[in-house]
C-alpha cells in the first residue's frame, strides 16, 4: 500500500488503538516496516520528537497550520476512498434495522444540510460544548464543504453519487482492510 512506501522508518503514532490504524496494516500483514505506537497525547508527542507522524482528523492539518505549524498530510481517502459521511453495514443489518438506520441517515444530512446552509450558526452550537471559537469553527466546516459538498462531482450528479470504478474502489478498500468480504 502506498502507506507503507511513505511511512516505512517512520515513527506513526496512532492516538488510540482504533480503525485510524487500520491503514496502516493493510488486510493485517505484517508491518514491520512502519513503527506504530498507540498511546494517548499524539500531537505533544509529535511536537517533542519522540514520534514522526501522527494520525488525526481531517481539520487538524488547517487547525496546526493556522497556528503556525508545518503539516505534511496522507489523507485516509488515498488508501480507503470513502465518499463524504457513509453508513456501511452488513446487508441483514440493514434489513433487520431499517427504521432504524434510516431515522440516523435521515438526522445526519439533515444536519449536513443545516452545516452546508448555515455554518455559523452550527458552529455557533458546536463553539458552546468546545473549547474552540465560533469563528474558528464556521471556518472549518466551510472548508469542509468546499472540499466535500462542491466537487465537481457533485455539481454533475448532485452529492451522493459516485462513479461504478468509485464504488469499486471502496469495495476493494473495505475487502482489503478486512471490512468486506472479497468476491
Amino acid at each position: 500500500m502506498e502507506y507503507r512506501r511513505v511511512l516505512s522508518g517512520v515513527r506513526t503514532l496512532c492516538s488510540s488503538v482504533s480503525d485510524r490504524q487500520r491503514p496502516f496494516d493493510g488486510s493485517g500483514s505484517d508491518r514491520s516496516s512502519v513503527d506504530i505506537d498507540c498511546r494517548p497525547g499524539a500531537h505533544r508527542s509529535a511536537r517533542s520528537g519522540d514520534v514522526d507522524a501522527v494520525t488525526g482528523m481531517a481539520s487538524d492539518p488547517a487547525r496546526l497550520e493556522s497556528a503556525g505549524r508545518t503539516v505534511d498530510a496522507l489523507a485516509v481517502s488515498a488508501a480507503y476512498p470513502a465518499y463524504g459521511p457513509a453508513l456501511i453495514a452488513a446487508e441483514g443489518l440493514l434489513r433487520r434495522e431499517r427504521d432504524r438506520f434510516a431515522a440516523f441517515l435521515e438526522t445526519a444530512l439533515a444536519d449536513w444540510a443545516k452545516a452546508v446552509c448555515a455554518p455559523e450558526s452550527i458552529a455557533r452550537t458546536a463553539a458552546t460544548d468546545t473549547d474552540g471559537s465560533a469563528d474558528r469553527l464556521a471556518r472549518t466546516f466551510e472548508r469542509a464543504i468546499d472540499r466535500f459538498a462542491a466537487s465537481e462531482g457533485v455539481r454533475r450528479h448532485g452529492w451522493g453519487w459516485h462513479s461504478p470504478e468509485e464504488w469499486r474502489n471502496l469495495r476493494d478498500a473495505l475487502a482489503q482492510g478486512g471490512l468486506l468480504e472479497a468476491d
